[in-house]
């Protein structure tokens, strides 16, 4: 049994955690055993997990065989972290144009490429979000994400008018990423 429902009464109902967790190592092998860990830990534990997953590096999980990260993430959600994460271009790069139709059409391109890699190696029909790499949020990518139906987008864009609190923006529920706990 998990331990937050061991010590949860009537009065005090076990506390609901939703553990973020950016996983993008496509190169090491070894180095995607903490995701296979983190996961069976949390569903273990009763926690849900949202795993925000690099698609490059869904489909090396797919090539080295790795059938154990896979199976360890059906309880979680999965999220897009975009296609190779800080790898040039990224996301910045594809989108710093003056043209909005042609930066649009460009991140479009990489960014269903990415979902449809996270689907295909996790077995799931949805993708709940995206994650940018670290503070690289691309007004472009808000319009890309709401195109690909996705419903959620944790980003730094508001972050500094709304501090602490989600924003409902392009069809999409914005929620602030990398603020302090000062905040």
């Amino acid at each position: 049994m998990p331990i937050a429902r061991l010590f949860a009464t009537a009065e005090r109902p076990p506390t609901e955690v939703l553990f973020f967790f950016d996983s993008e190592d496509f190169i090491s092998n070894e180095g995607n055993d903490p995701v296979r860990d983190m996961a069976k830990l949390f569903a273990e534990e009763g926690i849900k997990g949202q795993f925000a997953i690099v698609g490059h590096q869904a489909r090396q999980w797919i090539s080295w065989g790795r059938q154990d990260i896979l199976e360890a993430l059906k309880p979680h959600l999965r999220m897009n972290h975009t296609l190779m994460h800080s790898v040039h271009p990224n996301q910045l790069e594809l989108s710093d144009l003056e043209d909005f139709d042609e930066a649009y059409d460009r991140m479009l391109a990489r960014e269903a490429e990415s979902i449809g890699m996270v689907k295909a190696a996790t077995g799931v029909d949805r993708v709940w979000g995206s994650v940018p790499p670290g503070n690289s949020d691309s007004y472009v990518a808000y319009y890309v994400y709401a195109r690909l139906g996705l419903p959620f987008y944790c980003g730094a864009c508001f972050a500094e008018e709304t501090p602490g609190e989600d924003v409902w923006f392009c069809n999409l529920r914005q929620v602030p990423y990398g603020l302090s706990w000062e905040e």
